[in-house]
């Protein structure tokens, strides 16, 4: 199953939320730990703030050692350090002009300008502005300048150490989230540990599972639901695969027909073949029968179109809520509860042909109409006696083997023949002429090319050709071909006109 790839990400902090006033108090939360303040004063919240939104002192720390013995040190009081302005703007856009305009009014030239100078904006900032921020400031003498832009607000929010922060603000915590998530994946290892103990340590498994659902309070009495065939709380599947995400089951397989030229196919739910076996005879003998109508049909499609329509679906390890490894003993196999939607465990499936032991993928292949809706016993079989067809030993032999059973032939020989028809084949075996009655299952022509295309795998098929009519003929030359099938003797007493 193919997924897209995902990166990891947070959704945008919406600064423009705030009002002017709640701004300024998110910024003043950021700087506390932003320096070793002596203090910090909310001046924008008092109004008149002489261009300050928020004014700090950050302690000085330089040496008040007098120069030489006949210096005196002059007293400093305990609470000046050096000044910091820092303005609050919930900017939608900030240009080089617009961010020039803001440090103009905002610090005077000619007047002592503050020592460090910090302007946090909502918007986002690019490098020119970033430029004209610097530039500006350096001119009017600012030793320490900071431009916050909202990609630098994020950043600080998402620091583990402002998570209150983050909460306070915006009512987010990622630290709970995290909490969270590593609940969730020692939920997920364990269950996975589990399975991996049932299951076997191989990538590829063969195991059916009783799926239940975790809302079902009626197990194992399937009376206690009228719709428990549409909806059922709980089915056994067939676990195919452990993939690094849950595990993988076949849900349902039917037979298929599929023209690999014309990229075309078709399918018949009438049987499904992941059905687990059962104890009710009645239940047996209706499979069976159902089973018997759908080979019947199927049968009389070429073999190599011949193929099985599967859908593989995931239950995701983070899904499962609960692993029960021993089951009970009206289902010794392992059980595991999941929440079921409308029937059904898994959050996603993909469909197939398994054409030959190979999975096709279905896209580009159109659905065309070839089972029929309602399946019925086909009719009489006519018993040719009189017809008999020599072949030569290597093909006789396979054919007494039952490694392959198809006449060709270039021209009209067969024709006579319909679908259903009995009539019987000879060769030597083992030094002795024997005869076998066949049954003609299919019989349809198509060019020497599309042939083998379509039997590509088969790698003795030129080999088998060429001693039924002498030679290979060219690629755009028609060829008949007739399936068979072996018939008993028993056979001859049912359906024989």
């Amino acid at each position: 199953m193919t997924k897209p790839t995902i990166t990891r990400t947070y959704g945008q902090i919406h600064f423009e939320d705030l009002d002017p006033k709640r701004f300024e108090d998110l910024i003043r939360q950021l700087i506390y730990d932003f320096k070793d303040w002596q203090s910090i004063e909310a001046t924008g919240r008092g109004g008149a703030d002489d261009g300050f939104d928020i004014r700090a002192y950050e302690r000085n720390y330089a040496e008040r050692e007098p120069v030489d013995d006949t210096e005196e040190m002059a007293d400093a009081h305990p609470m000046n350090g050096n000044l910091w302005m820092i303005q609050c703007k919930r900017e939608q856009d900030l240009g080089p002009i617009r961010v020039r305009k803001i440090i103009q009014e905002n610090i005077t030239a000619g007047q002592t300008p503050p020592y460090g100078y910090i302007l946090a904006v909502s918007a986002n900032v690019s490098k020119k502005t970033h430029d004209a921020f610097r530039e500006e400031l350096q001119k009017l003498g600012v030793m320490e300048f900071y431009l916050w832009g909202k990609a630098a607000l994020e950043d600080m929010l998402f620091l583990p150490k402002n998570d209150r922060i983050l909460f306070t603000f915006f009512g987010l915590s990622l630290v709970t989230k995290r909490r969270s998530r590593a609940t969730e994946i020692r939920t997920v290892v364990t269950v996975k540990n589990k399975l991996l103990s049932i299951l076997g340590n191989s990538k590829t498994t063969h195991h059916p599972i009783l799926v239940r659902d975790i809302k079902d309070d009626d197990y194992p009495y399937e009376d206690a639901y009228p719709d428990f065939e549409t909806y059922p709380r709980w089915k056994t599947y067939t676990a195919v695969e452990q993939h690094p995400i849950g595990l993988i089951f076949e849900e349902f397989e039917y037979y298929a027909y599929i023209d690999t030229i014309k990229k075309e196919y078709d399918f018949t739910g009438f049987v499904n073949l992941q059905e687990q076996p059962t104890d009710d005879d009645e239940e047996y003998q209706q499979r069976y029968k159902k089973k018997e109508l759908v080979l019947d049909f199927f049968h009389s499609l070429p073999n190599a179109r011949h193929s099985y329509y599967l859908s593989y679906a995931l239950i995701g390890y983070k899904d499962i809520i609960l692993v029960d490894a021993k089951g009970d003993n009206w289902n010794e196999r392992p059980h595991i509860f999941v929440d079921f939607i409308k029937g059904l465990p898994f959050s996603r499936s993909r469909q197939v042909i398994k054409l030959r032991n190979e999975d096709i993928d279905l896209e580009g292949y159109k659905r065309i109409s070839v089972f029929p809706k309602d399946f019925t016993k086909q009719g009489k079989r006519h018993f040719h006696e009189d017809k008999i067809v020599a072949l030569d030993d290597d093909t006789f032999f396979r054919f007494s083997n039952f490694r392959d059973m198809t006449l060709y032939a270039t021209d009209d020989r067969h024709t006579d023949l319909s679908p259903k028809d009995i009539f019987q084949i000879e060769g030597i075996l083992e030094g002795i002429k024997q005869k076998a009655k066949v049954s003609l299952s299919c019989a349809y022509q198509m060019t020497v090319s599309d042939y083998f295309t379509e039997n590509d795998k088969d790698f003795e098929l030129k080999e088998k050709i060429k001693l039924q009519v002498g030679k290979v003929p060219g690629g755009k030359a028609i060829l008949h071909i007739y399936e068979l099938k072996p018939v008993y003797d028993y056979e001859l007493d049912q359906d024989i006109e």
